[in-house]
């Protein structure tokens, strides 16, 4: 159940989406949702004492914005005190999600999110200290743009309640979220005007319930009513970095940690030689630290081309950096305490394909407990795991790989690999996992996995069914429990 606390949103269009010439323009959306509110009663004024012991008036009325898959409900409650809201699908086919006004004030604006198209979804309002005397409103949500119109078919039961992607059936700069109980998409959102995702630029889903992304040099973050929360124009040409190279702007990933941002750069050393970088800033643009290669790692002397290819960052809850580099089949974690004289350097090196390297490893990697082969390459996506483990993608191999790291004894145990839908990925994919640890898995493409994590057996398969055709498929899935 998704609890929204302690916060008003003003307003009833999605800014992102509005007139503002600022904001994004809006999908094109132009049947609004419908609302039925006739039968609720307006709050009264008097000037009468207000008896304690009689239950406060109540009135709502839910107002659906630019986007068809959001309302904004305003709930007037007399004398002034704490209201809460619930709303779930007329039909019984979603959870029933509950949005809190903590506040002893009249008015409360409450937001209404993750619901189906075309669906009617009943609005129930109490005053949190008179639950058994409320009020009821219906809401009917409108069609979504042919772009982002999509489902997922599925077979087996997922735990996840919702994962999220960028649009799979689109290029454009699009986040969408959909329910892993029903298959239907539940939300979208339009980033960056003009930009892409896929696999060069990045979204990805934060800690703080926002969606994150990075295109044409630009970094963007809005929150689950499309409401900005970051807008960074031309960021990349503010830092400096090249538009040439293999990669210009940002490239690959992007991570927010503590209210610290992460990208991936490319340092140009003339004609084909380019280095991964790091560049971490905060909500301002203002960069903090810029993390070189050659500063770090041991870098070969004779090293030329794309020396690195680093294609994902993650950071983990004690801020160290987990940085994968597909031409070294290496993952690096890095010291991430912008405080420590050692931040930036490798505490240790993980390499997928033993001696064959030009960077030297740091951990003997044991994968005796899983099938060969005896190694990972073209890896992505890697990430440390709810347990403290690490997981990635093997690309070459069709897997994802949980690994234990054994730091004081320099060791990497290999644990379990669970199987993409596809033998090998191409570029990109998807690893990670849920709350509880299940992982979910998959290769650049329509379909992704859920597997649990004690049996190792596979709980779930979503492939996404675009309405306008067959088109470019996701390059990361974020699994959305608890939201």
């Amino acid at each position: 159940m998704r609890v929204v606390l302690g916060f008003v949103l003003a307003g009833c269009t999605d800014s992102s989406e509005g007139d503002d010439d600022t904001s994004p323009p809006p999908p094109e959306d132009t049947d609004l949702p419908t609302v039925d509110d006739t039968d609720v009663p307006p709050p009264t004024d008097t000037d009468e004492p207000t008896d304690p012991n009689q239950a406060p008036t109540l009135g709502v009325t839910c107002t659906g914005t630019m986007n068809a898959l959001r309302f904004l409900c305003t709930v007037t409650v007399d004398p002034p005190q704490a209201v809460q809201l619930t709303f779930a699908r007329t039909d019984g086919l979603s959870v029933v999600r509950t949005v809190e006004g903590p506040d002893a004030i009249g008015t409360h604006e409450l937001p209404l999110y993750f619901m189906a198209p075309e669906q009617g979804y009943d609005v129930d309002v109490i005053a949190t200290a008179w639950p058994d005397d409320g009020i009821s409103a219906t809401v009917t949500t409108g069609p979504v743009p042919n772009k982002v119109a999509s489902s997922l078919d599925m077979t087996g039961t997922s735990t996840m309640g919702l994962i999220g992607t960028h649009n799979p059936c689109d290029n454009d700069a699009i986040g969408v979220i959909y329910d892993t109980n029903t298959g239907d998409l539940v939300w979208y959102h339009l980033l960056e005007p003009g930009g892409t995702f896929g696999t060069n630029d990045m979204m990805m889903f934060t800690e703080d319930m926002t969606i994150l992304g990075e295109s044409v040099g630009s970094i963007s973050e809005v929150d689950l009513m499309g409401e900005d929360v970051v807008r960074l124009p031309d960021l990349a040409d503010a830092f400096g970095v090249p538009v040439g190279g293999l990669f210009g702007n940002f490239h690959h990933d992007i991570m927010k940690r503590n209210g610290i941002y992460y990208v991936i750069v490319q340092e140009d050393f003339g004609g084909f030689d380019v280095l991964d970088a790091l560049i971490l800033f905060d909500g301002y643009g203002t960069e903090l630290a810029r993390w070189h290669a050659q500063e770090h790692l041991a870098i070969p002397p004779n090293w030329g081309g794309d020396f690195l290819h680093a294609n994902s960052v993650y950071v983990d809850e004690a801020g160290d950096i987990y940085l994968s580099m597909l031409s070294q089949a290496m993952i690096a974690k890095l010291d991430g305490d912008l405080a420590s004289p050692t931040w930036g350097d490798p505490i240790w090196l993980l390499d997928g394909d033993g001696p064959a390297g030009e960077l030297d490893g740091t951990l003997f990697a044991d994968f005796s407990a899983v099938g060969p082969p005896d190694e990972f390459e073209d890896e992505h996506s890697a990430a440390s795991r709810s347990d403290g483990r690490l997981q990635l993608l093997d690309n070459n191999n069709g897997r994802a790989l949980v690994i234990t790291i054994d730091e004081v004894n320099s060791m990497a145990i290999v644990d379990a690999e669970f199987a993409t839908f596809e033998d090998s990925c191409s570029v990109q994919g998807t690893s990670r996992n849920t709350q509880a640890g299940n992982p979910v898995v998959g290769c650049l493409g329509d379909t992704v996995r859920e597997y649990d994590i004690n049996t190792e057996m596979l709980l779930w398969q979503g492939t996404v069914d675009c309405m306008s055709g067959p088109g470019p498929g996701s390059t990361r899935f974020y699994p959305l429990d608890g939201w």
